[in-house]
């Protein structure tokens, strides 16, 4: 398995966009992916990040899924990944659940999951205070 380069939190970050990519498999896009250097240990965020998951059935409202992220977490064989470290792949039970700012929540019962970069991360770091 390869080193983490980022550690990755749902809270603060926003999904751009949420498609069936064939047959059970879903696939989220984020705009802005809340994370923090492995090693400089410096906070940000990174764009490109895709979560794909295999055999997924969705419980509520897709087309709602957008936006910035209240909350988030997964599950694999019942056990919390925090914070996720990226890339990140795994198989097994794997449970996802989302909370948006606007309301929506999104649930996901997959076989499998990947985390993985749609191109270069670009880290900007953040300069909140």
């Amino acid at each position: 398995m390869t080193a983490p380069l980022f550690l990755f939190d749902f809270h603060d970050s926003e999904v751009s966009e949420v498609r069936a990519e064939g047959p059970g498999r879903l696939l989220l896009r984020f705009s802005a992916a809340s994370v923090q250097q492995v090693s400089e240990g410096v906070a940000g965020h990174v764009r490109s990040l895709e979560l794909l998951l295999v055999d997924a059935e969705v419980e509520g409202p897709v087309h709602d899924a957008m936006g910035r992220l209240a909350a988030g977490e997964v599950l694999v064989d019942g056990s919390h990944v925090h914070p996720l470290p990226l890339p990140f792949a795994a198989e097994g039970t794997v449970r996802l659940s989302l909370r948006f700012n606007n309301g929506a929540q999104l649930s996901v019962a997959a076989r499998a999951a990947e985390f993985r970069f749609g191109g270069e991360p670009r880290f900007m770091e953040s300069y909140a205070c």
